[in-house]
């Protein structure tokens, strides 16, 4: 695949805005949490920012290598494969779960009666070009999807302003602190922990120090996006957001301006399908470089359709119904991705950097 080069700092910050959004666009993030749901995202954002800054030390120790390779230069050859084994299964889980966002949302809200291994099939396929078409036209088209992003966000946020009610946050301070916080660890492990995906190609797009400056920007600027869409929700749904499984799609619905711009809904729709294929092409992508890594192929080209194929039909099984998909993120997955996120990239970032010191005397 794509040798290192120096990518512009704006496509690099379309990529990380894009992609922490993602399906966001449609699953708003500690929905279950109603009027508190933006405490939750601001403290789980905090705990991000502090994850970051540990990413960007374990890039620095090694400039030149990606995720995968940082793994053999701090575990040696053996332990460094089965560390990259651990991270290959969780980057396809996360794209099963993308793909599984398709299905679930198109299948229950547009083509209901539309088999849905079909719709994983075509999803999967899209997400299969992306990655023969290589790292940089993704970043073409997160450019793209970065616009359509901000002008579907602030567009149907403004032409439902006149349905906001303010009283709808109130009260402003929680009665259950404890459950905003562990509501936030939720958070914490989708969207924002997800970025790690992105560290693993983080190496192709420049110097640490330049393209982490990105990864802040896009991270601060797809914070605000988030924001603005839970508050929406809030705004408008009230306590109904809790109770929906889309409520941005929701309300969408409930634009109607002069009987004229009616069934607005369906940017939302075109919005989820970008920003998700997105998330979609860079976690696929990074999978298939960390195989390729990870068994020091020359290429992983011939492998592409047949992982593309196992995406689909592991979403097609593991996740039939938005219901076990939700459960699955909120009792099993926050946990589980906690290791790859954080665990094993504290852990990595000492043995490394013991490993240095020890050879420098």
């Amino acid at each position: 695949m794509e040798q290192k080069t120096q990518v512009p700092s704006n496509q690099i910050v379309s990529l990380v805005t894009v992609f922490l959004i993602g399906t966001i666009t449609i699953i708003s993030p500690a929905n279950e949490m109603g009027k508190y749901s933006y405490i939750s995202v601001l403290l789980a954002f905090l705990i991000y920012l502090v994850v970051l800054g540990l990413y960007y030390l374990l890039s620095s120790l090694e400039p030149d290598k990606n995720l995968f390779a940082i793994h053999d230069a701090a575990y040696g050859r053996i332990i460094g494969t089965i560390v990259n084994l651990f991270y290959l299964v969780y980057f396809f889980a996360v794209t099963t779960l993308i793909v599984a966002n398709f299905v679930n949302f198109i299948n229950t809200a547009i083509l209901v009666r539309t088999p849905d291994l079909v719709i994983a099939s075509l999803i999967v396929l899209s997400i299969v070009y992306s990655a023969r078409a290589r790292l940089r036209a993704i970043l073409k088209f997160s450019e793209l999807s970065f616009v359509l992003t901000i002008v579907t966000i602030v567009g149907v946020t403004l032409m439902v302003a006149e349905l906001m009610d303010p009283r709808n946050l109130l009260p402003v301070i929680p009665s259950d602190w404890s459950a905003v916080v562990d509501s936030s660890f939720t958070v914490f492990s989708f969207p924002f922990g997800e970025m790690v995906i992105v560290l693993s190609v983080a190496g192709l797009l420049g110097k640490p120090r330049q393209v982490f400056k990105s990864f802040t920007k896009g991270s601060f600027l797809a914070l605000a996006l988030i924001l603005t869409v839970v508050l929406r929700h809030v705004l408008v749904l009230g306590e109904f957001t809790s109770m929906t499984s889309y409520p941005s799609f929701e309300t969408a619905r409930l634009i109607n301006i002069s009987q004229v711009l009616t069934r607005t809904e369906v940017f939302v729709a075109l919005n989820f399908v970008f920003s998700g294929l997105l998330k979609g092409f860079v976690s696929f992508y990074s999978l298939a470089r960390g195989i390729k890594e990870t068994f020091k192929l020359k290429t992983c080209k011939h492998l592409i359709l047949p992982l593309g194929a196992l995406v689909a039909l592991s979403a097609h099984l593991s996740f039939p119904s938005i219901l076990q998909n939700v459960y699955f993120a909120a009792e099993f997955y926050r946990y589980y991705a906690f290791i790859p996120q954080v665990v094993l990239i504290l852990i990595t970032f000492v043995v490394l950097y013991i490993r240095k010191k020890v050879q420098a005397k």
